[in-house]
């Protein structure tokens, strides 16, 4: 199978959602996202990946962002007079980028969006496994299913994801992911968001 292209240069459209994603956070947000660029610019492809991500779920939910340190931006919808965290993209600079989303593994699976590798154990909660497109085999992404009970004393960045029984999904991508990853990561969001409108 021939390698996948990465995806093409950011356009103009592109860079004026980011900057929409960037005037929208606070001073101390702002600086924070800053210096996590300003670290990832030893790898272009890590930071293009990382704007790539960041835009979408801001496209998503763009009610209110919020950094948590300088490794993760939290991301909100309106829900009534208050917000709800859907969204978190953390990254500690390892060569890997995490998203955190509503838990959508059934209708994903259901949806033939994709499918569990053979090789894992379904009944385990506890461990990232690897899934794969239905559609195109090779394309995989590891995912980890996030309870109160298996998180322990989460980190603020998804904590009120996982609390009054809600279940999340922590999806890593490799800092050199696919366009085909990407997309595979993007269909999991667009899930997400589907059904917090349920």
């Amino acid at each position: 199978m021939a390698k996948a292209e990465p995806p093409p240069a950011t356009g103009s459209t592109e860079d004026a959602t980011f900057e929409q994603f960037l005037a929208k956070l606070g001073a101390r947000d702002k600086l924070n996202v800053e210096r996590l660029l300003a670290a990832e610019a030893t790898s272009k492809r890590h930071a293009e990946v990382w704007r790539e991500l960041a835009t979408f779920l801001f496209s998503l939910a763009g009610h209110a962002v919020q950094t948590s340190g300088q490794q993760a931006v939290r991301f909100f919808l309106q829900d009534g007079k208050y917000r709800l965290q859907c969204f978190a993209l953390e990254d500690q600079q390892d060569a890997k980028i995490h998203v955190y989303l509503t838990d959508v593994l059934a209708a994903a699976t259901k949806k033939k969006v994709l499918v569990l590798d053979k090789n894992h154990d379904e009944d385990d909660e506890s461990e990232m496994k690897r899934y794969h497109s239905v559609k195109q085999p090779a394309v995989h992404v590891g995912i980890e299913a996030l309870t109160a009970s298996n998180s322990g004393n989460a980190p603020e960045h998804y904590k009120h994801m996982v609390g009054w029984n809600r279940r999340a999904l922590r999806v890593t991508v490799p800092e050199s992911a696919t366009r085909e990853q990407l997309e595979l990561v993007q269909a999991l969001c667009l899930l997400a968001k589907e059904s917090t409108k349920s």
